[in-house]
């Protein structure tokens, strides 16, 4: 039945087609690269095949970017630390540049006509008709392929809204009534052709000034904020500013890499400071504390939960990570509520504080970033474990 309704899964993914291709086509996997290469910026197997089988390896290498056919997008590694991810580029000067929590959009102009692709490749069009507005009007190349994130915004204030506010764009019907609730902006981050140029396998650092010429900054449209430095300190200091101005963290670039379309590879490094609940604390506090508290937090406070913030519980109240305090508690558990250190024990389990206390102790000396880690919980909990299994021998 599943061969006669068309789904059947043989678990053959598109680059073991690939490998069939190059043997069938050509002998061997010496033609492989070029073959992937040109599916990396065609993703159509059967146009691939069709080109291979018509007109060989010569046919292949012909191929290219077109504006209407998306590309591939390409994709970045993580690292934990600026210093580490400087040591990683080959400590040179790089760009940092905001990540902001929106969806990703690959976008395709030709005149004045505009489509947008997903992060998947799907036509999204529909969904951001005032985004084709703001790309006809701000981007000056009559052809071009380019790449931005799409951020639902604030009119009053500019300020940038998390991704769940967003997702109210995703919708078949009601699009213009969700478009005036929802208005968003475009931060544009890459270039991948321009008036029928190629630019993918141009230096970051030669696609990041072409796209700066052909983008006018406005209210609503403007290269994605960017720091070019090898400095770790202030790398660190960008990524503070990225996170109060309602971003995920950085994107940092190697100013040498090409574009790899389809690749995850460390030409582009993430770098997020994600804050996992790992308890709720209501004890240990005095009536001065409780009374201080709200004054210190005040100038943190958000309306949306901060999107460096993971927690499944919903409280009255969200703050952006400011304050660290010090807390003492009887053990480490397993839990299924918070997400600090979740699937690394047990599956679908996270970690959590058992009866937590506050100490009394605002570590002023300490910033978010100081505080204990996720690997360090996992550390202690493992630590617990190995003392319960020396006491029950």
């Amino acid at each position: 039945m599943r061969t006669v309704t068309g789904e059947l899964r043989l678990g053959v993914a598109d680059y073991t087609m690939l490998d069939a291709c190059a043997l069938a086509f050509l002998g061997s996997k010496e033609g492989r690269p070029l073959i992937e290469r040109a599916y990396n910026i065609h993703p159509d197997l059967g146009f691939i095949v069709e080109t291979l089988a018509v007109e060989g390896l010569e046919g292949i290498e012909a191929i290219r970017v077109e504006v209407g056919v998306p590309i591939r997008p390409m994709l970045a590694e993580r690292l934990n630390s600026a210093k580490a991810i400087i040591a990683k580029l080959g400590n040179k000067v790089v760009a940092a540049e905001y990540k902001l929590d929106g969806e990703r959009l690959q976008i395709h102009k030709r005149k004045e006509g505009v489509t947008l692709f997903s992060r998947r490749l799907e036509v999204i069009t529909h969904n951001y008709p005032d985004v084709l507005e703001l790309v006809a009007k701000n981007v000056a190349s009559r052809e071009a392929i380019l790449e931005a994130e799409v951020v639902a915004i604030n009119e009053d204030t500019g300020e940038y809204l998390p991704f769940q506010e967003l997702m109210h764009r995703r919708r078949k019907y009601g699009v213009a009534e969700a478009m005036k609730q929802y208005p968003v902006a475009l931060n544009f981050f890459d270039l991948l052709s321009a008036d029928r140029k190629d630019y993918t396998n141009f230096p970051y650092g030669k696609r990041r000034a072409k796209l700066e010429s052909v983008v006018k900054e406005t209210e609503r449209t403007r290269p994605v904020p960017a720091l070019r430095t090898a400095d770790p300190e202030e790398i660190e200091k960008f990524m503070e500013d990225a996170i109060a101005n309602g971003c995920e963290g950085l994107v940092v670039k190697d100013l040498d890499g090409v574009y790899r379309a389809g690749a995850r590879e460390f030409s582009w490094v993430k770098q997020k400071a994600n804050f996992p609940t790992v308890s709720k604390i209501g004890t240990g506090f005095t009536d001065e504390d409780l009374q201080k508290l709200p004054r210190l937090l005040k100038n943190y406070e958000s309306r949306v939960k901060p999107p460096n913030v993971e927690s499944n519980l919903v409280p009255d109240v969200w703050f952006r990570p400011h304050l660290v305090i010090e807390t003492i508690a009887s053990e480490i558990t397993l839990s299924p509520i918070h997400p600090a250190g979740m699937g690394r024990i047990r599956k679908e389990s996270g970690l959590a504080l058992r009866f937590p206390k506050f100490t009394g102790k605002i570590r002023n000396d300490k910033k978010p970033e100081d505080a204990t880690t996720v690997d360090e919980i996992v550390e202690m909990y493992n630590l617990q474990l190995k003392k319960v299994e020396r006491v029950a021998q």
